[in-house]
């Protein structure tokens, strides 16, 4: 993996988290697996219970990236929320010590389902996304805890070059979408003040 591609895929989750306010955002793109000498006993039983190679190394990449963010602290607890994803061989991070919610979501350029497709581009007719743009879009929303059939309950998506505002039932929240080579980076923030 190329490390001046890490570095630009990290300055581009900060650059997005300035762009939709996060305060206080701190990220990690990392590309190495964490070694297994480092894994706790409840991330080796974790481990262990993952069939596939791939879902491995994914896991070991995933750690890695939250482990450079909070070192051996659990995030849980800490007041920060937080956001893990990864994809083509690279994992990302992102906290915040302020945000309520916040999502993030990292694709390799894939080919998507027919149906899937075609259910993103009936949703998306007004904005003209790439339907991998707001299938990551869709991804970061997810984690940002927006439950399962989010294409459903989304409202009043704008958007204005990267950045846009998008409502689901009476939340609503800031995103910034990027693309950098092969990847989409996508940033979904509720703002604090808007918390209860």
């Amino acid at each position: 993996m190329s490390e001046s591609l890490r570095l630009e895929l990290e300055k581009d989750f900060l650059d997005l988290a300035q762009l939709v306010a996060i305060p206080a955002a701190r990220v990690a793109v990392v590309s190495e697996l964490l070694e297994l000498s480092e894994l706790s006993e409840l991330e080796r039983a974790r481990l262990a219970n993952l069939k596939h190679p791939k879902a491995w190394q994914e896991y070991l990449r995933g750690l890695a990236a939250k482990k450079t963010l909070f070192g051996d602290r659990r995030p849980y607890g800490w007041g920060a929320d937080f956001s893990l994803s990864h994809s083509g061989g690279y994992a990302a991070c992102v906290t915040s010590s302020s945000a309520c919610r916040i999502g993030l979501d990292l694709q390799v350029n894939k080919t998507l389902s027919p149906r899937l497709k075609d259910r993103l581009e009936s949703f998306n007719n007004q904005n003209n996304l790439d339907p991998l743009a707001l299938f990551c879009l869709g991804e970061a929303l997810f984690k940002a805890g927006l439950g399962t059939n989010l294409f459903s309950g989304l409202q009043g998506l704008e958007l204005k070059g990267n950045k846009g505002k998008v409502s689901w039932g009476e939340e609503r929240f800031e995103f910034a979408l990027f693309r950098r080579e092969a990847f989409f980076l996508a940033l979904v923030y509720r703002n604090v003040s808007a918390c209860p």
